[in-house]
């Protein structure tokens, strides 16, 4: 409680006051990224200029978080978890819109964009200083995006490829 009123440069009495202890405030804190990243899915496209760096920036700021979604997925089922399914839904959207590489099923599209989710932790882990560790999340970025583009997605009508 106090490294995170430290950081968003409030008082902990502050931070009290919107979270009774640290399992609520990581409840608030998980529900907030899962709508970040539930985000990416939607059909209206991400809010953020640039999902692939947004993704890898949270494992530099956040890796706690992003392991614990991934360890969360592992032990559960695939099925019911929310960001699959957003991912799920967004991939057939884009199989029906001829977006998606022919033979590719939704639900493994889904999947191996959270598992890129992994390996942005690792790659991150890279570095080893904070400045390296940025670079490093730069250039998965980067990566990803490649290897989304150049393998599962299809450019919009009108977009060059990647």
């Amino acid at each position: 409680m106090d490294a995170v009123a430290k950081e968003a440069g409030r008082t902990r009495g502050i931070v009290y006051h919107h979270f009774a202890d640290r399992a609520e405030l990581i409840t608030a804190a998980r529900a907030h990224l899962y709508d970040q990243l539930d985000d990416l899915f939607s059909s209206r496209g991400p809010a953020v200029a640039d999902a692939y760096g947004f993704v890898a920036g949270l494992v530099v700021d956040s890796p706690e978080l992003i392991l614990t979604y991934i360890h969360d997925l592992a032990a559960g089922d695939p099925r019911e978890d929310r960001l699959i399914q957003s991912g799920v839904n967004h991939f057939r959207e884009m199989a029906a819109a001829g977006r998606l590489a022919p033979g590719t099923d939704p639900s493994h599209a889904a999947i191996a964009s959270a598992a890129m989710w992994f390996a942005a932790v690792v790659t991150v882990n890279l570095g080893r200083t904070p400045e390296e560790r940025r670079q490093q999340a730069q250039q998965f970025a980067k990566t990803y995006k490649t290897l989304m583009e150049s393998g599962l997605i299809r450019p919009a009508p009108g977009k060059p490829e990647a």
